[in-house]
């Protein structure tokens, strides 16, 4: 209710400020501030759907509450009886390395809350994240986690806008002082579509994991979501660069398939293009949760 009423007030006095422009008669010489509206709404339903999601997961009983018994992180052997030989009776792998309480710790992030400490970790995810994810330690509190991907989101937004003002200057004798609003507006709409795909994205898998039973406690998703958001950095990169290229050098992917395949029945351009490599990301970053299961889904700590 909130929420409707503090949207419904923006609009509001949005509306009121444009139609006193539109009566002085400088409407097209100013930023249209009402294209703001097609922001705030979808911004808040996101809103919303985050706050339920936290609201549901906060019901649920954490890792705390439920008690698990050893098993093999290779396999899931019940290792509440262990083998003289020091080995796995299902898989050989030495207990030891299931059963050591330093075999799994905190990031780095969550050891220490500053600028390099979320670099480093950030790295480490997008570089190898079945190390990370293999070393990562499920059964704590996720605030710290929640906080790594704030801080993402904030960068993204943060980054986003340099970018679009970068590519915005040459245009500036065209769009004037507009160009520090659609600048602004690129920091808030960039961070809402990685969010988005993000979470799209982990609902699918997420959903995939509840149904099969995958993970004996699913607190421990909350967790590895936020730890992914690191990963939305290949699909934002990979769009900023491309755009970037495009208001550059203009329409040269077609240029380029033109020349490497000239006799190619169908013509491919930078939409294709575009949406065929946020695809192909999207399928690999699906292939990463796939990858992150197998590391966290025997953990015991």
């Amino acid at each position: 209710m909130l929420l409707a009423i503090l949207l419904g007030a923006v609009g509001v006095a949005i509306s009121n400020h444009d139609d006193r422009r539109w009566a002085a008669g400088n409407f097209a010489t100013n930023f249209e501030w009402g294209s703001l509206l097609a922001l705030l709404f979808p911004a808040g339903a996101c809103l919303l759907v985050s706050r339920s999601g936290r609201a549901a997961w906060a019901v649920q009983p954490g890792s705390a509450d439920v008690v698990l018994p050893p098993c093999c992180e290779g396999c899931g052997y019940d290792l509440r009886h262990v083998p003289d030989d020091g080995l796995c009776p299902e898989c050989g792998r030495d207990i030891n390395s299931s059963l050591r309480p330093d075999c799994r710790r905190p990031s780095d992030w969550e050891k220490q809350r500053t600028m390099g400490a979320w670099l480093r970790t950030s790295w480490q995810l997008i570089r190898r994240p079945a190390s990370f994810y293999g070393a990562l330690a499920l059964r704590s509190n996720d605030d710290a986690a929640r906080a790594f991907a704030n801080w993402h989101y904030v960068v993204l937004g943060s980054s986003a806008s340099l970018c679009a003002l970068g590519n915005l200057l040459p245009e500036s004798r065209y769009l004037h002082y507009q160009i520090v609003p659609i600048a602004a507006m690129f920091g808030i709409i960039v961070p809402l579509l990685g969010w988005l795909t993000h979470r799209t994205l982990a609902a699918i898998a997420g959903t995939v994991w509840i149904a099969r039973r995958d993970l004996p406690d699913f607190a421990w998703v909350t967790k590895v979501i936020a730890y992914e958001t690191a990963f939305v950095w290949v699909p934002g990169l990979y769009l900023g660069a491309l755009l970037t290229s495009l208001n550059a050098f203009g329409s040269w992917i077609s240029w380029l398939l033109r020349v490497l395949f000239p006799n190619a029945p169908v013509r491919v351009g930078e939409p294709t293009v575009v949406l065929l490599g946020l695809a192909v990301i999207a399928i690999i970053w699906l292939l990463r949760y796939r990858l992150v299961l197998r590391r966290i889904r025997w953990s015991n700590y």
